[in-house]
């Protein structure tokens, strides 16, 4: 019997972006109230229009940036497979699970073979804003190929390699 390899990570929201787009978001609709405020004061209709629409883009941004930051993804190496889970809230749910030995690259978007150009279809797991290192994953699976972007440690492509 093998080796069994294990390996677990999750890779959590930032707050801070959140609260930084947040933030940004309520400061130009406010500027941009003053604007509406300022240019059609004696027009009480467009004025009001204004308000509820800017009312309700805050209110869509904000509540949108609140659930990215509860949004987390979790990558686990077990036995020959790499999966990964996405965590919302305390719901967690597994969007894809492939063998390792399926996997035909593993590295950066810009190093991708040629071949595997074709396929359109790109899946994301990855939390948006970050600095971490983004990895394209192109992978062969009931005779198609899918990629996927993912932000995995150097630990775990090792780990990868190592099964590989």
């Amino acid at each position: 019997m093998g080796d069994i390899i294990m390996h677990k990570e999750i890779k959590r929201g930032k707050k801070t972006i959140a609260i930084i787009v947040s933030l940004l978001t309520i400061t130009v609709t406010l500027y941009i109230y003053q604007f509406f405020k300022i240019n059609f004061e004696k027009n009480i209709e467009i004025k009001y229009c204004a308000e509820v629409f800017l009312i309700i883009i805050t209110l869509i941004v904000v509540c949108k940036q609140t659930s990215k930051c509860k949004l987390s993804y979790k990558y686990c190496i077990i036995s020959d497979k790499l999966i990964i889970n996405k965590i919302k809230s305390k719901n967690e749910e597994n969007v894809e699970s492939v063998k390792i030995k399926d996997i035909l690259y593993i590295g950066e978007k810009n190093n991708a073979p040629k071949e595997y150009n074709k396929c359109k279809c790109v899946k994301h797991y990855i939390r948006k804003f970050n600095n971490e290192k983004k990895l394209l994953c192109i992978y062969r699976k009931n005779g198609k190929v899918y990629r996927f972007v993912f932000e995995p440690s150097d630990t775990l492509i090792s780990r990868i390699k190592s099964v590989n």
